[in-house]
């Protein structure tokens, strides 16, 4: 609704989002704290102090300028998050070390054309990855005390990765939207 009404959030977070429980339609989930919010008309924004650095979308970390799609990435960390019970970049307000977890968070490098258009020439320092590069899935089920279990007995596990990656994907280009999210298969009724 926010998108097509050329609205972005810009600090999409668990605490912005309320959620009733006792609707007449079942569960309503409401977004609150529209402070940083804009109308996204024009050029991308280049303002950014925007979203927390938890929920941070690399084109805000390397300062490009950026659109819709920075809801979409705080809307995956949040997911995965809310699946893991632990955040998928907290503890760093530095931009410079969320981006290079968001850089060996992702299942494979990061297209280098991409990494060098959101740099746009300026030095950077990517350092060596602190662990082997893993699948979605297999980072969930680390989490002990996270739902990852429950979504694999349900079969739902790929298909919530599968939105994740969509999610989180690094190049905002290639990023999908908040209707085409709305419209993923793990939002389905039955699942396969």
């Amino acid at each position: 609704f926010m998108h097509a009404n050329n609205i972005a959030h810009r600090d999409l977070k668990p605490c912005n989002i309320l959620v009733e429980r006792n609707s007449p339609t079942g569960i309503r989930i409401r977004l609150c704290d529209f402070g940083m919010s804009t109308v996204m008309l024009g050029p991308p924004s280049k303002y950014y102090d925007v979203t927390t650095t938890w929920y941070r979308a690399p084109e805000v970390c390397t300062h490009n300028p950026y659109s819709y799609g920075i809801d979409i990435w705080s809307v995956g960390c949040i997911f995965f998050e809310l699946i893991t019970r632990a955040p998928a970049f907290g503890l760093d307000d530095d931009n410079d070390k969320v981006f290079d977890k968001i850089y060996h968070f992702m299942e494979s490098a990061p297209c280098l054309l991409h990494v060098k258009e959101m740099f746009k020439g300026k030095t950077i320092q990517i350092g060596p990855p602190p662990f082997q590069r893993i699948r979605f899935e297999e980072r969930i089920m680390l989490h002990k005390y996270g739902h990852g279990a429950a979504l694999k007995a349900a079969n739902q596990l790929g298909s919530f990765c599968d939105l994740l990656r969509k999610l989180l994907t690094f190049y905002p280009g290639d990023r999908i939207t908040a209707s085409d999210a709305l419209r993923h298969p793990f939002f389905k009724d039955e699942q396969p």
